[in-house]
């Protein structure tokens, strides 16, 4: 066991819990983004909850996007987002914009949360973004929570800043970042994405074991 990763991994979950709450800025937000890098790309959280003596991977309970837009026509969906986050005393999930109006029985329903094992988690899709052109074309692009993490942690400034990285994702969610006007009250839309993304590992109740467990080593 080692002990000194464990209590780095502690002090990254008490980071976390502490500073990623419904106060945090969009500047914060960034900077610290290398945290959910950690933990969840690079797998410390799963590392740290197996040498305690847990198995498997820890869960974490998230909103699915694909299940949340699965029974809309997706080349109309403008944007959608998993969200979930408490901020500012509104807590916010399953947004979803599309160019068309929707029948009123479908208007409300409870967001589909599901319990996600964290490599899962990683992999699960919780941002779609759609750039229209006056020609009549588009580009539309769904991302994962990973993918989301490792942009502003690699290429929007978290841990670096680089403009060549530019893949189709990429450059459709610097677009969107430059050009879209989406708020959460005063938070712009995929930062409050990215901030659910960490209130969600840290409100998990295994991530509260596990926190738990590396306090008493």
């Amino acid at each position: 066991m080692d002990k000194e990763f464990l209590d780095s991994v502690l002090d990254a979950l008490d980071y976390l819990n502490e500073k990623w709450d419904q106060e945090i800025d969009d500047k914060s937000l960034r900077v610290t983004s290398p945290t959910l890098r950690r933990l969840i790309t690079y797998g410390d959280l799963g590392r740290a909850w197996r040498e305690v003596g847990f198995s498997k991977e820890p869960i974490i309970l998230a909103l699915d996007l694909k299940e949340m837009i699965s029974e809309d026509p997706i080349l109309r969906i403008d944007f959608a987002a998993a969200g979930g986050a408490l901020y500012k005393g509104a807590k916010v999930a399953g947004m979803k914009i599309l160019d068309m109006a929707r029948p009123p029985e479908k208007q409300v329903g409870e967001p589909p949360y599901k319990p996600l094992r964290v490599s899962a988690f990683q992999q699960s899709s919780c941002l779609l973004i759609t750039r229209r052109y006056p020609s009549g074309g588009m580009k539309q692009e769904i991302l994962t929570r990973g993918e989301l993490i490792t942009f502003f942690a690699n290429k929007h400034g978290g841990a670096h800043y680089d403009a060549k990285r530019n893949s189709p994702k990429e450059y459709l969610l610097d677009w969107f970042l430059k050009n879209g006007s989406l708020k959460v009250l005063d938070k712009r839309v995929v930062y409050f994405e990215l901030l659910s993304i960490g209130q969600s590992i840290v409100n998990s109740p295994d991530i509260a074991l596990l926190r738990d467990k590396l306090k008493a080593l």
